[in-house]
């Protein structure tokens, strides 16, 4: 009867670990150089769990993007990229879903 009792608490506890959250990412590009804002970089925000997702957007005249995912395991990992041209691409990895704000400073490539 004790060991019954306690395997439903495992299993209980293993899918609630798992249930679907919805969390939104916004942020903001800009240059590393002078902090001024970017307009135009390709933001992507992959997600590992369920399945793979890509989510995209392009950085606004003051360098804002921003994500509304929904139904995405909280500890899902996730990678964030920002490129744009004649910048080196950055990349971001999160170990559970990401929220909040970020700020993503681009340095020019070398020439």
């Amino acid at each position: 009867m004790v060991r019954r009792a306690l395997g439903l608490l495992v299993v209980s506890f293993s899918l609630g670990a798992c249930a679907p959250t919805s969390f939104t990412l916004r942020g903001r590009v800009t240059s590393c150089a002078d902090d001024t804002p970017l307009e135009g970089a390709g933001v992507g925000l992959q997600t590992m769990k369920p399945a793979v997702d890509m989510f995209n957007d392009t950085s606004a005249s003051d360098g804002s993007f921003g994500f509304k995912v929904t139904n995405v395991p909280k500890e899902s990992p996730a990678t964030l990229t920002v490129q744009l041209s004649g910048y080196q691409t950055v990349e971001k990895k999160y170990e559970g879903a990401p929220s909040g704000a970020e700020t993503i400073c681009l340095r020019p490539t070398r020439r």
